[in-house]
Parts: C-alpha cells; sequence; structure tokens
C-alpha cells in the first residue's frame, strides 16, 4: 500500500505541477491584482476568464480527449498515428480559426445582449484571441503525456506560466492596463509559446486529412462536451449571474474569495491527473482492487479535509497579510466554497468508476442536472443573499452532481468504502471547521498561529482516538524512515 500511495503521490506532484501552475497564476498574482486593480477592475477579470473556459471547450470540439484514447490504436503503425495527429491538427485549427472569426464579428451584438457592464471592446476580443491561439497546445502536451515524457511537459508548462506571470506583471504594474493589461499579458505569452507548440506538433504528424479518422474520433470526443459544458456551467453560472444583480465591486469581492478556496480544487483535480491512470490499471490487474481503492479513499479523505480546515481558517488572516484592505471582505465566501471543493474532491474518487467500465452516458445528465439547480438557485437566492446566496449554491450544486455520481459508480462498479472511518474524520473536522471559520484574534499573527495549531489539531486527534490501525502506524513509521535515510544518502552524495 505505501508503494501505491508514493506512486500516486510522486505522478501527482510532476503532471500535476504542470497542470497546476496555468490554473494558479490568478491566486499566486493575488497581492499584484488588490494592489493594482480596483474590486470592479477585478470583477470584469475574473468575469471574463470565466468565459475562457467555455470557449476552450468549444473550439476543441472534444478532439482533445481522442488523443490519449486514439494513440494507442495506433502504436504499431506510426504512418497511420501521424495521419491520425494531422487529422486532428487540421480540424482543430480549421474549425477554430472560422469559429473565432465569426464571433469576432458578431462579438459586440452578442455582449450587448448578454452583458450589463462589461463591454465587448476589449476584453472579449481578448478573450477570443487567447482561447484561438491555445488551441496549439492541445497537441504537444497530449503527446508529452501519453509517450511518458514528463520532463517536457514540466519544461514547456512551467516555462509557460513563467512567461505568462511576467507579462501580467509588466502589463498591469508597469503600463497600468488594470484587468486589459491581465488579458494582454497571457495573450502575448500564448502567441510565444505558440511557436514551439506549433513546432512539435508538426514533427509529429503528416499533414493529412483522413475524414474516416475524423469521423471516429468526432464519436468519440462530441459526446463528452455537453458534459464538459454542463461542468463548466455549474463552476461559473454563478459569476456570469452575479454580473446581472449585483455591482461589479461585489462581483470582485466575490470572484477573489473563490479563487482563493478553488486552491483546494486545484490540488484534487492534479491528484485525479495520477489517480485516473492508477485506478485503471489497477482495475484491470487485482484480483481485490475495489479493497485497495476503498482503502487509499480514506488516506485520500484525510488529505481533503486537512487541505480544507486550513484554507477556510486561515483565509481571514492571509487575505489582511497579503491583499489591498478593499478585498478582505472576500474573506466571508471562502469556506463556503470550500464545502463545494470537498463535494467536487468525492466526485473526483468516484467518477473514474463510470470511465473505466465505459459508462459515461448518465454524466451528461448529471451534471445538466446539477447546473440547472445552480442556475435556478441563484436565481432564486442571488436577489436576496448576495455573493454568500451564490457560495450557498455552488455547495448544494456540487453536492448534487457527487451524490448522484456516486450512486451510478457503486451500481456499476461497487467499490466497500469505509463508511465508519469516513464517519469518524468529519466527526473530529466538523468542530474544529467552526472554530476556525469563527473565531478571531485582534493581531492577525495571533490569530494566524492559533488557526494553524488548530488546523494541526485535526492529525493529532486522529491519533489520540486511535483512528488509524496498528499495520497503518507501522507503515507511516516506515515511510518515514526510508524517507529520511533517503535524505541522509543525498546529503552524503552531494558532499
Amino acid at each position: 500500500m505505501i508503494s501505491r500511495i508514493r506512486s500516486i503521490t510522486g505522478q501527482s506532484a510532476i503532471y500535476g505541477l504542470g497542470n497546476l501552475l496555468p490554473k494558479a497564476i490568478g491566486f499566486i498574482l493575488i497581492p499584484l491584482y488588490t494592489n493594482f486593480l480596483t474590486p470592479a477592475d477585478y470583477g470584469i477579470l475574473y468575469f471574463v476568464t470565466s468565459l475562457l473556459g467555455i470557449m476552450s471547450i468549444f473550439l476543441e470540439l472534444g478532439l482533445g480527449n481522442t488523443i490519449t484514447r486514439f494513440h494507442y490504436d495506433y502504436l504499431q503503425d506510426k504512418r497511420e498515428q501521424r495521419a491520425f495527429y494531422g487529422t486532428v491538427w487540421l480540424s482543430l485549427h480549421i474549425f477554430s480559426l472560422i469559429a473565432t472569426l465569426l464571433l469576432i464579428w458578431q462579438g459586440e451584438n452578442l455582449f450587448r445582449s448578454l452583458f450589463r457592464e462589461v463591454p465587448f471592446q476589449p476584453y472579449g476580443w481578448l478573450v477570443l484571441c487567447i482561447a484561438f491561439v491555445n488551441i496549439t497546445s492541445i497537441i504537444p502536451l497530449a503527446l508529452f503525456r501519453v509517450r511518458e515524457q514528463a520532463n517536457y511537459y514540466i519544461t514547456f508548462t512551467v516555462g509557460r506560466f513563467l512567461l505568462n506571470t511576467l507579462a501580467i506583471i509588466y502589463y498591469v504594474s508597469v503600463l497600468r492596463l488594470g484587468a486589459e493589461g491581465s488579458l494582454r499579458g497571457q495573450l502575448l505569452s500564448a502567441i510565444i509559446f505558440s511557436i514551439p507548440f506549433t513546432l512539435v506538433s508538426l514533427l509529429n504528424l503528416d499533414l493529412r486529412f483522413d475524414v474516416n479518422k475524423l469521423r471516429a474520433s468526432l464519436a468519440y470526443g462530441l459526446p463528452l462536451i455537453p458534459h464538459q459544458l454542463a461542468g463548466w456551467a455549474l463552476s461559473v453560472s454563478d459569476r456570469l449571474l452575479l454580473e446581472r444583480y449585483v455591482s461589479l465591486t461585489e462581483l470582485g469581492l466575490y470572484s477573489l474569495g473563490y479563487r482563493f478556496a478553488s486552491i483546494l480544487d486545484l490540488l484534487l483535480s492534479s491528484f485525479n491527473m495520477a489517480w485516473a491512470p492508477f485506478f485503471f490499471r489497477t482495475a484491470k490487474e487485482e484480483k481485490n482492487a475495489p479493497r485497495i481503492f476503498a482503502q487509499l479513499t480514506t488516506y485520500y479523505a484525510i488529505v481533503v479535509l486537512f487541505l480544507a480546515l486550513g484554507i477556510s481558517a486561515c483565509a481571514r488572516e492571509v487575505l489582511v497579510l497579503v491583499a489591498n484592505p478593499a478585498f478582505w471582505d472576500a474573506y466571508t465566501v471562502i469556506p463556503v466554497v470550500v464545502l463545494a471543493g470537498i463535494a467536487n474532491g468525492a466526485y473526483f474518487i468516484t467518477v473514474n468508476s463510470l470511465f473505466y467500465t465505459k459508462k459515461t452516458n448518465k454524466l451528461p445528465v448529471f451534471t445538466g442536472f446539477a447546473a440547472i439547480t445552480n442556475v435556478t438557485l441563484n436565481m432564486i437566492l442571488l436577489p436576496k443573499w448576495g455573493i454568500l446566496g451564490a457560495a450557498w449554491t455552488t455547495v448544494i450544486s456540487y453536492l448534487i452532481s457527487a451524490t448522484l455520481v456516486f450512486r451510478e459508480a457503486r451500481r456499476i462498479y461497487p467499490i466497500p468504502y469505509e463508511f465508519k472511518r469516513l464517519a469518524v474524520l468529519f466527526t473530529i473536522v466538523t468542530p474544529l471547521y467552526v472554530l476556525g471559520v469563527s473565531i478571531r484574534f485582534e493581531t492577525v499573527f495571533v490569530s494566524l498561529i492559533f488557526k494553524l495549531l488548530l488546523v494541526f489539531t485535526f492529525p493529532l486527534l486522529l491519533y489520540v482516538f486511535h483512528f488509524f490501525t496498528t499495520r497503518e502506524l507501522t507503515g507511516m513509521r516506515l515511510a518515514l524512515a526510508q524517507t529520511f535515510a533517503q535524505m541522509q544518502n543525498r546529503m552524503k552524495n552531494n558532499r
């Protein structure tokens, strides 16, 4: 079991870093944004950035999902494999170019009819351009993953992240272009990296268009688009509706709080990149795979709850330390949105049962129902409760999605989860969560130290209440001893 945990952790660290950094840029740049943007500017930025998600799904046509699946179908025929990549590359670029030009042509009218205070020029136009240029990264990054070339994957993603960050800092803090400057920085870095991405693609494909390969690719990828769109709607519809019901200042506060809380989702999505292939391989090779998954789910729950407790308890103090006072009220929504992150973590750990058994036909229904619930509740609660109504609506919607997926996964691929131990975890963490959110001291540093101690009380209480078995404690001691020995050996070798 220890070796399995190490394997998942190692893969999560490698591929998760490449997946995490581009998404974490908004969180990392919070000190910059809160000192050089007004809350209204921040609201505009987060609003239009949310549109980038749906544009990426739309322009990709589901073809990005076919690469990992179809790559292995052509392992024995490199010529056909290159033709497959050529077909995908040509299809992506031709469709995305036509769609982008049409949307730019009609963008002014669409924005005027849909959005109240956000103009198409320059914000919508920049988002369309970023989404189009980012198409060049789909094939190279997928190639690095299926070929297990983690060094190339990390090099490209980290390099793009660093350039993106520097460009945003320049446009926002030096040129003082506000929200527009952030988007211009993202577009500049996307254009620069489109050059090596295109070169990598062209080196691995033949510019041939195969209708049969395209038809097969679309047959696999297109059905997942409704699921992705519903997932996008579930995650960002609250911000789109908030733009109509609250001021841009309140939208900015909500966006900052949501982004702060979403660090949990970023960490969990990194884990999922390693968990999915581990799940498929173990389910196929191990007779007792369900028992393995059940035990690992318990350990996963410990980590998720520990992270959620830390983010919720320390949110206010961290914001006070890093953000402009105008943004401090954003902390009110963070503990609530973190609860939605916990529900999303439950979705991640269970949904792979459906992917493994290829029973994904109900996924669009589940995410669609959750998205409709999200929109409906937002329209009911936003006029009265504002940003807190949006936060609690997010929690309810993610719980619905996770519950529906869990029930279907249990029916198709039963896993004997350790429900009693999971109940103990939630029983211990709940009062700590309430205390962490409620208690504060006049001095921010004293408050932060107290809450950090409170967070680390969680694993201590698990030990005190004998949550871990003797075998688990022995395994942890062995793992720590091995890690310490490896560190000592590295220190000796460095000398």
